[in-house]
């Protein structure tokens, strides 16, 4: 199931990137402390940073044509509401 977390705003049309992060890793304080307020600090602004979870498969892994399927639904999805940003996090090199 997709989940998705804003940051300073609740309003997914006014986003322009989006962070996939592994869902097993999706907590909310965790992103904000590990990539929002690293990026804000770079002036890109919390408001324009979407974060959506990606569940991979059944192996603890996400292949490309896994992540691809998953592509293929919510990228004209963000498209469609301005985000032509995209960004896959590889969690397993933060260690909480």
């Amino acid at each position: 199931m997709l989940k998705y977390l804003t940051f300073d705003n609740n309003d997914i049309a006014t986003t322009k990137i989006a962070l996939l992060i592994k869902t097993t890793a999706f907590n909310q304080s965790n992103l904000i402390q590990h990539y929002i307020q690293p990026l804000a600090n770079t002036s890109i602004p919390k408001k324009d940073i979407l974060a959506l979870n990606l569940d991979y498969n059944d192996k603890g892994k996400a292949p490309v044509t896994h992540v691809k399927s998953i592509l293929d639904v919510i990228l004209p999805l963000c498209l469609k509401n301005g985000i032509n940003t995209f960004t896959w996090q590889m969690v397993p090199f933060l260690r909480y």
